[in-house]
């Protein structure tokens, strides 16, 4: 009985951070180090979860992919010039998720309850949003302008943060109703409400990001000879809507904003290819080479395959293509198992809006994908459950 006590405790702190995840934006500083709330929720849970568990039992695989992403961040700390904000970013984006993903594998809750403790996030979130539409209350400039144009943020700086965090949660709980009997609500609810958010908050990458999940599991289904069908018209017919197709072929401003943004961050890469610019070191090389036409200073270059290679340098690319290699071709092996299967849509949802912005490299995303990884190494890859 003690042990299911120890396991408890153990396993309700690591769903409180996962529906806290946005509290890292309460930020402050301990003897000149900068902290947030979200890093001492981690750090304090995983010390709980070592001394419960009497250390941490991790996969090999978890372990090789944890050591070689911190091996190459250090790398990245050494080549940069802003060594204060890389240690930082190492801190946040690195070290943290892997140390939520560590106590993911040693507790091993049921998926369910994590989605869940992800859900109830949503709720919030979305909950937010609704209120400030409904109120116009706590909008921040240049988002609050009124009628069709005003962007909520819910508890964020910016309308986008809303569908980066929504996206693969919205598609995993689609993906559990589709493939899954239990808590058929609750998901439901979770995927409106999530879904509610990102048309407030306007964003169109979160919006594809669903859909092509969506269709990504659907695909797993006995009508995928159907969806493979609509899929094709419904993308032929909306290249035929203008307002529709500026968006998908990036014709738009946001579009053109990110075309020279890649375009620059090329030229950056043909310079240094080895090493990129160095972690949080973007910004301050970028400049030298951004074209004329791009006048948006940003912290990414807002494209999952080259925010990679431009943080962690080609060593960091080559890591995210293997460790995403792997992440599909385990869960493809048991493509009759649906958990599998939930896990591998929130992870497409991901990586399609990592096409057009900053997917992974943001304290609550980083949980994210690290909790996707440590999910699918420890799943079952069996067709049996």
């Amino acid at each position: 009985m003690a042990t299911t006590n120890k396991l408890n405790r153990s396993e309700r702190w690591l769903l409180s951070i996962l529906v806290l995840l946005p509290t890292y934006l309460i930020r402050f500083s301990i003897f000149g180090i900068p902290l947030n709330l979200l890093d001492i929720l981690i750090g304090c849970g995983f010390v709980h979860c070592v001394i419960y568990y009497r250390g941490i039992r991790v996969s090999p695989a978890y372990r090789i992919m944890a050591i070689t992403f911190l091996l190459i961040g250090l790398v990245a700390i050494v080549v940069s010039d802003a060594k204060l904000d890389a240690l930082g970013i190492y801190k946040s984006y690195l070290l943290a998720p892997i140390l939520v993903g560590a106590m993911l594998q040693t507790i091993r809750p049921q998926l369910q309850h994590i989605l869940q403790a992800l859900g109830w996030c949503v709720l919030f979130i979305g909950g937010v949003a609704a209120l400030q539409w409904l109120t116009g209350y706590g909008i921040p400039a240049p988002w609050n302008v009124g009628g069709i144009d005003v962007r909520v943020t819910s508890i964020f700086e910016y309308p986008n943060a809303v569908g980066l965090l929504a996206a693969p949660i919205v598609a995993m709980s689609l993906a559990w109703l589709i493939h899954e009997q239990r808590q058929k609500l609750f998901f439901l609810v979770v995927a409106l409400v999530g879904t509610l958010a990102i048309g407030l908050s306007q964003s169109d990458g979160a919006v594809v990001a669903v859909v092509a999940a969506l269709g990504f599991t659907l695909l797993f289904t006995r009508q995928r000879i159907v969806v493979m069908s609509i899929g094709v018209l419904v993308f032929a017919i909306a290249l035929l809507l203008p307002p529709v197709k500026t968006v998908i072929l990036l014709q738009d401003s946001s579009g053109e904003v990110r075309l020279a943004l890649w375009e620059g961050t090329l030229n950056l890469l043909r310079d240094r290819p080895i090493f990129g610019a160095g972690l949080a070191n973007f910004s301050t090389v970028y400049p030298e080479y951004k074209l004329d036409r791009h006048v948006e200073a940003l912290l990414y270059p807002h494209n999952i395959l080259l925010d990679f290679w431009v943080e962690l340098g080609l060593a960091g690319l080559v890591w995210l293509v293997c460790v995403l290699t792997r992440f599909f071709r385990r869960g493809l092996q048991g493509k009759k198992y649906r958990h599998h299967l939930v896990l591998m849509t929130g992870m497409v949802a991901m990586l399609v809006y990592g096409l057009v912005d900053v997917s992974y490299f943001k304290n609550d995303l980083a949980v994210v994908f690290w909790v996707l990884l440590a999910l699918n190494d420890v799943l079952p890859n069996t067709r049996k459950e």
